[in-house]
């Protein structure tokens, strides 16, 4: 299962305990069914990136550490549209092994993770924006996920990870220059425009604001009880997970299953509305996390670093 990356084996006695504690609406860490655990978030670590966050749990294993770096690119599309690439690689308790077998194992958790994170996070956003000149060249955002422990619930993480990078990333300011004479010989990217270092005025790249978190929704208990935000032995007992990634007006922006078991139409609804209710909670508590150290100028800095070693001052 690619959410967990547990291989922890429950026992019967263990699986009736999780199960019959959904029933009655306690969880195994006395949780209610749909409570989130009180995750954090951190802003502008990486000094040489773009945009930076860390998700961690106080008190628990959870530490996911997520990079975005801004790259100008040539346009390979006849619509001008900026790329974004989602990668995610496992660390420590949740994916290092001495033994091949389990790092071939690892490698397909990262690969299919990153994957479903491209799908749900990635073609939700509108590229457009990121186009600087049109037929030339649009800036790539590469969007790198370091997970170094999970305790559950690893692609929500990932993708809370992901967009609180991707809003606190910067990208410097463009001038465009207008060519005034006929060469004929191809231009180079300094002849199209001058990139500015000033980091008063770089600013969010456009459209990230529609950036969709996810949110699982685990069907337990033969499918009469749903939990968000599973921890690894509740995960093993689910018989479907649905990942629902959802952006702040609240909208769908994609819905990703896995697991054996069936899920019925009819249940949809209930998990795209569980989903929702959960994703408006998840906002709130980010952006206000993100807002109050992009008060204090950790963001600014970070990236005023990066600015001014890596870019031409105009």
């Amino acid at each position: 299962m690619v959410f967990s990356p547990s291989s922890k084996n429950l026992s019967q006695t263990e699986i009736d305990y999780t199960l019959q504690g959904c029933e009655v609406g306690i969880r195994v860490d006395g949780r209610s069914l749909k409570d989130v655990r009180p995750y954090q978030v951190s802003i502008g670590t990486l000094s040489l990136s773009n945009g930076s966050a860390r998700v961690f749990l106080p008190g628990g294993e959870t530490d996911i550490i997520c990079s975005v770096k801004a790259e100008v690119c040539p346009s390979t599309s006849q619509t001008d549209n900026g790329d974004i690439q989602i990668s995610v690689e496992l660390l420590g308790d949740a994916g290092v092994s001495t033994n091949f077998g389990m790092r071939n194992k690892t490698m397909k958790r990262e690969a299919e993770l990153s994957k479903i994170l491209q799908k749900l996070l990635a073609n939700a956003i509108d590229l457009r924006g990121l186009c600087i000149v049109p037929g030339k060249w649009v800036w790539g955002l590469y969007v790198d996920i370091l997970v170094l422990a999970s305790e559950g619930n690893l692609l929500d993480c990932c993708s809370f990870a992901a967009f609180s990078a991707l809003n606190a990333t910067l990208l410097p300011h463009i001038t465009c220059i207008k060519q005034t004479d006929d060469r004929k010989k191809p231009s180079k990217a300094s002849d199209d425009f001058l990139v500015d270092a000033d980091i008063s005025k770089a600013t969010p790249p456009p459209g990230i604001d529609l950036c969709p978190v996810v949110v699982t929704v685990s069907k337990v208990s033969n499918g009469n009880h749903m939990i968000v935000d599973a921890l690894p032995e509740e995960e093993m007992c689910a018989s479907a997970l649905v990942s629902v990634s959802v952006d702040q007006k609240g909208s769908i922006c994609g819905i990703q299953k896995c697991g054996s078991g069936s899920l019925p139409i009819s249940q949809l609804n209930h998990i795209t509305e569980v989903a929702t209710n959960v994703s408006s909670v998840l906002f709130k508590n980010i952006q206000a996390s993100i807002k109050k150290q992009s008060n204090c100028g950790e963001t600014s800095k970070a990236c005023s670093d990066l600015l001014q070693n890596y870019f031409e001052i105009i």
